[in-house]
């Protein structure tokens, strides 16, 4: 009986040991993070400015989730013209090992980027209920904008709305496109 129990305790001792360095990180965890993050950075403010002289500004307000769905930075976002605050709202953004997710809080989320990022990746996103096909056709173009000039950017595009995106490496979209011509672009980035 003592041999049988030292076996078993053994063996759990083994396991406890082998287990967890066997296993990848992504296998232990349902939210880890990409090696690369596309995420905005809550300890920065962005601004965006339309192609109709809108500035969007982003300002990181807390997390954010709800029974099951945790994780998600919730954004304090106002729109202006002519320095004249106009309209606000939340946003709300995540990113897991599978994707860059973002939405309106008090919308559906949708898929901005699919992981691992690798070029030809395609997928089908829902959108006020049309489906858009996806797909990264550069992981390493330069984007001039505004608020700086970005190398190894993702170009995302969509085949069929025409609109193309651009994903800077810890800054987030840098850039929006539709039939090639500039629908939003990154003016700044400041300190919080």
């Amino acid at each position: 009986m003592k041999k049988k129990a030292l076996i078993t305790l053994l063996f759990a001792l083994l396991v406890s040991i082998i287990l967890p360095v066997t296993l990848k990180p992504e296998a232990t965890s349902k939210t880890s993070k990409p090696k690369a993050s596309y995420l905005m950075n809550p300890s920065k403010t962005y601004i965006y400015k339309d192609n109709f002289n809108t500035v969007y500004t982003y300002k990181y307000a807390k997390k954010f989730g709800w029974k099951g769905n945790q994780g998600w930075n919730l954004w304090n976002v106002s729109e202006s013209e002519n320095g004249k605050v106009t309209n606000k709202y939340t946003a709300i953004s995540k990113e897991t090992k599978n994707g860059l997710y973002s939405g309106l809080s008090k919308s559906n989320w949708l898929v901005d980027l699919k992981y691992p990022i690798k070029k030809g990746r395609t997928w089908t996103r829902v959108e006020s209920d049309n489906e858009f096909d996806y797909t990264i056709t550069s992981v390493n173009a330069t984007v001039k904008t505004p608020s700086g000039t970005y190398k190894n950017v993702i170009k995302l595009h969509s085949s069929d709305s025409e609109y193309t995106y651009y994903f800077a490496k810890g800054i987030g979209l840098i850039k929006e496109t539709y039939e090639q011509q500039y629908v939003l672009e990154l003016q700044s980035i400041r300190n919080k």
